[in-house]
């Protein structure tokens, strides 16, 4: 029997915790458990996992969600879906001829700003002409890390969609990129034996981490739990960022823990500016 690829206690703790904001709003299962396993593992180890379990996952996601399929939300999707899949083969290429530890920095890079901006509260509508453009960048993300859901998140609430609609237009983007990128990985071996034991492995995890997530946020404000789960994000990825920043002498050892402390407090500040009531969604329009 083939080793796991991932061992099995970490992973199924680590998916049991990012499967319950996945099953509250439809993302942030590869956002919390990729910056946390890229603690430990490389980007090739981690990332056929977390993909093969997210087909099955997304499926399971658009069938919960289908009621929110209207034509406002296939509207906003179809041109933002349109950029997202030439953006995976360019993810998959980096996956393939990446430095192992450049795409864990990239990742963490890219989720920092990205965690941050959604804690304060901004919100940046964009146009018909920018839609395309940013499902490149989400696809370059998702096809290197399978990490896109806070980019994702950010260009679908920052136009408009909310609640049901929300939930199904990410499911719809998820399937979309999780189906294509799978083929690629497919074709480039990465769903080895291993890889398939640990995906089915921790399958019981998930599924109890979605229900849960499910009954929270049925029974807590929904803004309230993704401001505490954007708040536990914030901090991985931060500490993720600081220590691969020092690992590639990039910044001094030294300066890691300044770095990640700057990280949290500036998550703190906006956490407690949201608690206040005082941190509203600032609008910055961008036109067609």
């Amino acid at each position: 029997m083939p080793s796991y690829a991932l061992d099995p206690l970490i992973a199924s703790i680590i998916f049991f915790i990012a499967s319950v904001p996945m099953g509250a709003f439809a993302y942030g299962f590869s956002s919390i458990s990729a910056p946390l396993l890229l603690l430990w593992y490389t980007n090739k180890q981690v990332v056929p996992v977390l993909n093969l379990i997210e087909v099955f996952q997304n499926t399971a996601m658009i069938i919960m969600n289908r009621r929110g399929l209207t034509k406002r939300v296939l509207f906003q999707i179809l041109p933002f879906a349109s950029g997202v899949v030439p953006g995976i083969f360019l993810g998959v290429y980096i996956l393939n001829y990446g430095d192992p530890q450049f795409l864990k920095l990239m990742a963490y890079s890219v989720l920092t700003p990205l965690v941050l901006l959604q804690a304060a509260g901004i919100r940046r509508p964009l146009g018909a002409t920018w839609l395309p453009m940013t499902g490149i960048a989400v696809g370059t993300l998702y096809g290197s890390t399978t990490i896109s859901g806070p980019l994702i998140a950010l260009v679908l609430n920052n136009n408009g969609l909310v609640k049901d609609e929300f939930r199904a237009g990410m499911s719809v983007v998820r399937v979309i990129e999780s189906y294509f990128t799978a083929t690629l990985y497919l074709i480039h071996g990465y769903f080895t034996l291993g890889v398939v034991y640990t995906a089915a492995i921790t399958s019981l995890p998930i599924i109890l981490g979605i229900a849960l997530g499910r009954w929270i946020v049925a029974h807590v404000r929904p803004e309230l739990f993704r401001r505490l789960v954007m708040s536990f994000d914030a901090w991985v990825v931060g500490y993720g960022l600081s220590n691969t920043a020092a690992q590639l002498k990039i910044i001094p050892a030294t300066w890691a823990p300044l770095l990640f402390l700057a990280v949290a407090l500036t998550d703190s500040l906006l956490f407690v500016l949201y608690l206040r009531g005082r941190l509203q969604p600032r609008v910055f329009g961008i036109h067609a």
